[in-house]
């Protein structure tokens, strides 16, 4: 398979000077101690361990721009929606790392070495025009091109032992892939007229219904406010784990969780163009259980 390789270096903080190769020193002593602890970090990248990856951390990760322990909790469906849970619980599951323990240089209290984590090339992936369904896509991970990620670890020592600076920038490179938190495949529904809505923003409502099959009925409806599309039925029950989304021109603008109802509101999501909005409702299990194409019109 072939590689594609990224390079992140991480530079130290303000005050560590960080030994050349040439002046490293002690590394007998301190070798085995440093190595542990870059082996614990990276096993914890790996196992998206955040408790770990705090705790080897200088940097107050909470603080920061990164999420971990959202961006990290991959399979939850407020989160990740549509197919976006399983995909990226999938490109992590290939996650693994090298350190290159003859870059190792240590000077009194602070250290570096570097380390090479390989992926699959996700973006290669979501960039695939034929990979139209999510099964394709997992199928597609196993002989996928893979993606390196050269990094520069910079320790320094404490009383609690070595611990990893600048762990925010490393993180936000490798799990890059966690960015993903939108992944739907749409397909229109062949035997559901198009249902074609004139005058968004202006003073009329009107509903029509559409057989859906069972005891299902599709309402879609408009007013000076606001337009979107509901399933309807007579069956008593909750909607947990059913959710909603509105993609318009391939993005996501609105996912409701636990519905089958979904409107889209002006003065929430800004103006709402003419276009197709594609209105998608999903069942618990993540399977598309009903979509439908909107064309607006003024």
């Amino acid at each position: 398979m072939k590689e594609i390789t990224k390079k992140l270096t991480c530079v130290a903080m303000a005050g560590v000077v960080i030994a050349s190769v040439a002046g490293c020193s002690g590394i007998g002593g301190g070798k085995k101690k440093v190595l542990e602890a870059v082996g614990e970090y990276c096993d914890a990248i790996v196992d998206l361990d955040v408790s770990t990856i705090e705790d080897l951390s200088t940097d107050d990760l909470e603080d920061g721009d990164i999420d971990l322990e959202a961006d990290l909790s991959l399979n939850d469906k407020n989160i990740y929606h549509g197919y976006a849970s399983a995909f990226v619980s999938s490109v992590a599951d290939t996650l693994t790392y090298e350190i290159d323990e003859g870059s190792l240089c240590i000077d009194k209290g602070n250290a570096t070495v570097d380390v090479r984590f390989n992926m699959v090339d996700h973006e290669a992936l979501l960039a695939d025009e034929e990979l139209t369904d999510i099964d394709l896509m997992l199928d597609a991970m196993e002989d996928a091109d893979t993606s390196d990620i050269n990094v520069t670890l910079t320790l320094k020592k404490s009383d609690e032992g070595w611990k990893i600076e600048g762990s925010a920038e490393i993180l936000s490179e490798v799990y890059d892939f966690t960015k993903t938190k939108d992944l739907f495949f749409f397909e229109r529904i062949e035997n559901l007229e198009i249902v074609r809505i004139r005058g968004i923003i202006g003073f009329s409502y009107e509903q029509a219904q559409y057989e859906m099959g069972g005891d299902w009925t599709l309402a879609h409806h408009t007013s000076d406010s606001y337009f979107g599309v509901s399933m309807v039925t007579q069956r008593s029950g909750d909607y947990d784990g059913f959710y909603a989304v509105a993609m318009y021109n391939g993005e996501v603008i609105a996912y409701e969780q636990d519905t089958i109802s979904l409107i889209l509101r002006p003065e929430e999501l800004g103006t709402l163009e003419n276009g197709e909005y594609n209105f998608m409702f999903f069942d618990p299990e993540g399977e598309l259980y009903f979509g439908c194409t909107i064309i607006s019109e003024v």
